[in-house]
């Protein structure tokens, strides 16, 4: 994640941008421009999601001021271009408590502290946890 500016710490309107406004012309990036420059009361806030870094390139447009917070998230980032699938059984005990909290989200109603520290307890962590690629190559994830 990369945080381009942040003048504020709430917005009125938070949108999400799937793979389009600001790098990419047209649709519903000119929607987006539009209507955020017809609306020069409100505050946005602005997360763009992106597949890769390479397919993106420049900022198509000139962001306007009532924006007051820009962050880019990309799936595949640099390292993780490289990354080589294989293999690896990963941590049954770790995936569980992931699966704990997921259920509580399914449920409807958050699914408490324990079930949300536990999670955060196995995130990234070595060897008995879920890294990166556990998460994506692993047994236990595609159970």
């Amino acid at each position: 994640m990369t945080v381009l500016f942040s003048h504020a710490k709430k917005a009125d309107v938070m949108l999400l941008l799937e793979g389009t406004y600001p790098y990419i012309y047209g649709g519903v990036s000119s929607w987006v421009h539009q209507m955020m420059k017809g609306l020069p009361e409100f505050t946005f806030s602005l997360v763009f999601i992106g597949s890769n870094p390479d397919q993106y390139g420049e900022m198509k447009y000139d962001i306007p001021d009532n924006v007051v917070h820009l962050e880019v998230h990309y799936l595949v980032d640099a390292n993780q271009a490289e990354m080589v699938p294989k293999s690896r059984k990963g941590d049954a005990a770790a995936f569980k408590k992931v699966a704990e909290l997921h259920r509580g989200f399914k449920a409807g109603k958050f699914p408490g502290r324990g079930a949300l520290k536990g999670m955060l307890d196995v995130l990234g962590k070595r060897p008995h946890g879920v890294e990166h690629e556990d998460f994506l190559y692993s047994e236990e994830a595609w159970k």
